[in-house]
């Protein structure tokens, strides 16, 4: 995986009307003008906008951009998005200082003072395959129980550093190279006792839907269990995982941009 930037931040405000900028490494803020300059030319898929980038330099790698629209329905159309962008993206560099893998954070842009008051969020590229695929393509039992053993160990590692994911499944662990990296997290906060209990249920639950039975979520409370201390007993995380289960057993919610990688142009 290329290097954190996140080592080198510098970080810098700019304005690109009509979006407040915000750019981690200063050789870094003409690409970035010219991606949020362009930013319709980003692809959508399921009314998401999401794209894997030409790199902006040797050095960092490929990049992964994603465009947060408002909801129509929320409340507060205007900011909706925006706070999860800000959200997100504070939790990538919050990551990055405390040494808990996750994508390096290239830019962000928000667009505060416009009705269609968009997000724009800008990460490394994690070149590799989520947990669950992993877990679901595994050949042995063994392989399996693996996969799932890192992406619990990994969920203990973030609460022992005191946030909860928010959005804690199989589906937001991607592994390349050995290494798991969380990404996704617009979701994520400071933990509390009750974000900690729903992070873990929810992981266990994930696990139980492609295992299906008790002993391997009692061996993945083990491990949890080694890195940090549960949230609940083990009798009711066993039995809230398995209630919760039916949550993953069908259909994925996970989405995906193309693979392939596009390349943004002057106009």
């Amino acid at each position: 995986m290329a290097k954190n930037p996140d080592k080198k931040s510098i970080g810098r405000w700019s304005y690109c009307k009509p979006f407040l900028l915000w750019v981690n490494r200063d050789q870094h803020i003409a690409w970035a003008r010219k991606i949020v300059a362009n930013i319709d030319s980003i692809p959508s898929r399921n009314h998401r906008q999401m794209a894997f980038l030409e790199e902006p330099d040797a050095e960092t790698g490929a990049v992964f951009i994603k465009v947060n629209h408002k909801d129509r329905k929320s409340c507060f159309p205007k900011t909706g998005n925006i706070i999860d962008t800000i959200r997100e993206s504070r939790a990538y560099l919050e990551f990055s200082k405390k040494n808990i893998p996750a994508p390096g954070l290239l830019f962000y842009a928000i667009e505060p003072f416009s009705l269609n008051g968009r997000g724009i969020l800008a990460r490394q590229k994690v070149d590799g395959q989520t947990s669950y695929e992993i877990a679901k393509t595994a050949e042995t039992s063994e392989a399996q129980l693996n996969a799932l053993r890192k992406a619990l160990s990994a969920l203990a590692h973030i609460h022992r550093a005191g946030y909860s994911h928010g959005d804690a499944s199989l589906y937001n662990f991607l592994e390349q190279n050995g290494r798991l990296s969380t990404i996704d997290l617009s979701r994520t906060k400071k933990m509390t006792p009750a974000s900690q209990s729903r992070d873990t249920i929810r992981m266990l639950s994930h696990a139980f839907a492609i295992e299906g039975n008790h002993a391997t979520t009692e061996e993945l409370i083990r491990v949890y269990k080694e890195q940090n201390f549960l949230p609940e007993s083990r009798e009711t995380l066993l039995k809230e995982a398995e209630r919760l289960s039916f949550r993953y057993s069908k259909l994925s919610r996970w989405t995906a941009p193309e693979d392939r990688t596009i390349t943004i142009r002057d106009p």
